[in-house]
C-alpha cells in the first residue's frame, strides 16, 4: 500500500510529475490540515500545471496560518507576475 510522504511528494516535483505531486501533497493534507510544508508543495504543483486559482487559494491558506511565510510569499508573487 502507498503512504504518501513528504519525500514521495518532493520526488515527484522534482521527476516534473505535477500530476502526481498534487495527488500526494493532497493526501498529506488530508492527514494533517495545516501543514505548511505540503501546502506550499502543493501551491507550487498547481502553478507549474497550469491552475492559477488553485495555487492562489492554496497558498492564501498558508498566509493565513503563516502570515509572513517567504515561500508562499514570493510563489503569490510569481502568480501575480505571470499573468
Amino acid at each position: 500500500m502507498f503512504t504518501p510522504t513528504a519525500e514521495t511528494a518532493i520526488a515527484a516535483a522534482l521527476s516534473y510529475n505535477w500530476k502526481e505531486a498534487i495527488r500526494i501533497n493532497t493526501l498529506l493534507i488530508k492527514e494533517s490540515k495545516n501543514d505548511i510544508a505540503a501546502l506550499n508543495r502543493l501551491g507550487y504543483a498547481y502553478s507549474q500545471n497550469g491552475h492559477k486559482p488553485l495555487a492562489n487559494a492554496t497558498l492564501e491558506k498558508v498566509l493565513k496560518l503563516d502570515a509572513y511565510n517567504q515561500i508562499a510569499l514570493k510563489n503569490i508573487k510569481k502568480l501575480v507576475t505571470t499573468d
